[in-house]
């Protein structure tokens, strides 16, 4: 059946050829000029590209082409979803690390202000006489 269907469309483009070619010669005007120079160009170009390119590169540099876009997609695609797990594994890790530290800090007493300072106060003096002490050591 498809055969016969691309004989039959054959044989009527023939036919419609042959009518239009008789037409023309009757009133002795082509009809349709524009459109047909534009068709006649475009063929042209169709006929020098069949003539002059190598197709079985050309598809092949062209199926390597939309094969790497792809990959390159695929890696793009696979890399934001890796950074969106890192990203929620991280908030996780954040708010578990947080509850942790609130029952520790729960746990143990808070120090004063006045506590604080002295803390600050002796570890000061401490470092100063390490300091002392080496530049005694040094200058013996």
């Amino acid at each position: 059946m498809p055969y016969l269907i691309a004989i039959g469309t054959a044989f009527t483009l023939l036919v419609l050829f042959l009518l239009l070619t008789a037409v023309e010669t009757a009133r002795g005007k082509r009809i349709f000029v524009g459109a047909r120079k534009r068709l006649d160009r475009k063929v042209g170009q169709a006929a020098f590209i069949v003539e002059h390119v190598d197709l079985g590169a050309f598809v092949r540099d062209t199926l390597r082409a939309g094969v790497e876009r792809i990959l390159h997609d695929i890696a793009h695609g696979s890399l934001i979803v890796v950074r969106f797990i890192e990203r929620a594994l991280t908030r996780f890790v954040r708010t578990l690390r947080g509850r942790r530290e609130e029952a520790t800090t729960a746990a143990r007493p808070r120090r004063s202000f006045r506590e604080a300072v002295r803390h600050v106060r002796s570890t000061v003096r401490l470092r100063r006489l390490s300091i002392r002490e080496k530049e005694e050591s040094e200058s013996l």
